[in-house]
């Protein structure tokens, strides 16, 4: 057995044009057939058919990738040469005709290409293919295993006529032009995709990377997430009353004279409302911490019910900031904290799709995870929450800019 691939010093096609020269019989199946295919091996199949060699060539029509073109022109072969088929691998089902087989018996041996390689210039020359060569004994079992596998192409195949080749040749045409507009859509739509600056991103990165000042501040914010996370889980497993809840929450969302252990802005202010429903927030938490393993869009929907579900569930006052705060405490690697600081950023590097963050539907937090954790592998941040840290910074740039 060799390994073949499209490389400087040979390739399919090359090995193809030997085989050809030294084969008796040559069969070969294929899901694609174009004509910058044959036009390389075009006068080795001629050759081979005034010498008498057998040629049989079965090809798939599936998507309409191979050529009416190369059909009529290996047709014409099968009307002035008896030793030439040509045969269309007919549909049942859904089942796609999509072998990359090459077949060449030859006095006692026979030589075998089976890889990636359409009968095409990119399948024989120019992709990146590969496929592996093996030579067998005629008289062995492997032959007459073989020998089998190929009356069952033939079986399931079907020879042609110019009218059929002519019939395909409108359906070929017609999609084709469908392919032109949808493909013509689609780069347009791609075009219109909002993506982020990353040349604005890289700016104000280096200088974040480089501020002193942001750098003790992720130490403080990274300490502080920690000690949030254990306060999240006394409140998840204590017996609480209200008052010693709201002891804990202080923590979390700050008090005079106490900052906050979460970053978002302003989630204090309604924190004497949610302390009346300190026994749903316990119910939120266990819905948080036993569906870790969900998807960001998956836990979404399970959270969704505390913030704007009915009132056996609903925490009055508590907002999806708090809520994505709560996730990203379990989970920084996974989940994103959601609010206008880091949605600002985002549009100032020129993403501008998402809704205001009240307005956010799971799929909204999805793709929201989704830009985020790009940019956290793009700029090799250790979590999320260092993401949203570097937007906060950002924001605040932003702001003084403005004014």
């Amino acid at each position: 057995m060799k390994i073949i691939h499209n490389g400087i010093e040979s390739n399919h096609f090359s090995i193809l044009k030997e085989y050809f020269k030294k084969s008796k019989e040559i069969f070969i199946a294929v899901a694609f057939f174009k004509v910058s295919g044959y036009n390389l091996i075009k006068s080795e199949i001629e050759n081979a058919l005034k010498n008498n060699v057998l040629i049989t060539i079965i090809c798939g029509l599936d998507f309409y990738q191979t050529e009416p073109e190369v059909l009529k022109r290996v047709y014409s072969l099968s009307t002035k040469y008896s030793n030439c088929k040509l045969l269309i691998h007919k549909h049942k089902g859904n089942i796609t005709f999509h072998p990359k087989f090459y077949c060449f018996k030859g006095e006692n041996e026979t030589s075998l290409i089976i890889g990636s390689a359409n009968f095409t210039q990119g399948g024989l020359m120019n992709n990146f293919e590969l496929s592996i060569t093996e030579t067998i004994d005629n008289n062995s079992k492997q032959f007459n295993e073989l020998i089998k596998l190929i009356s069952i192409i033939e079986e399931q195949s079907e020879t042609t006529s110019d009218f059929e080749i002519s019939q395909y040749a409108r359906s070929f045409q017609i999609n084709k032009r469908n392919e032109i507009k949808a493909n013509k859509t689609v780069k347009e739509e791609e075009n219109a995709i909002q993506k982020l600056d990353m040349e604005l991103v890289e700016k104000h990165l280096k200088k974040y990377l480089e501020n002193d000042k942001e750098k003790e501040d992720y130490k403080l914010r990274k300490s502080n997430y920690i000690k949030a996370k254990e306060i999240l889980e006394k409140i998840r497993t204590e017996t609480l009353d209200e008052e010693l809840f709201f002891s804990y929450y202080e923590q979390l969302v700050g008090k005079a004279n106490q900052k906050s252990l979460w970053h978002s802005g302003s989630i204090y202010r309604k924190k004497a409302t949610v302390k009346k429903f300190h026994t749903n927030f316990q119910s939120l938490l266990n819905d948080v911490y036993n569906n870790l393993t969900k998807s960001p869009e998956e836990l979404f929907k399970v959270v969704e019910k505390y913030f704007r579900g009915d009132s056996n569930y609903r925490i009055t006052g508590l907002g999806i900031n708090i809520i994505t705060e709560i996730l990203n405490t379990y989970s920084q690697e996974k989940f994103a904290v959601l609010n206008q600081n880091p949605l600002t950023s985002i549009e100032f590097f020129g993403f501008e799709e998402f809704p205001h963050s009240q307005g956010f539907k799971s799929d909204n937090y999805r793709d929201f995870n989704l830009l985020l954790t790009s940019l956290m592998n793009s700029c090799n941040f250790d979590t999320l929450g260092q993401v949203d840290h570097f937007l906060n910074y950002i924001y605040w740039q932003v702001k003084d800019m403005k004014t």
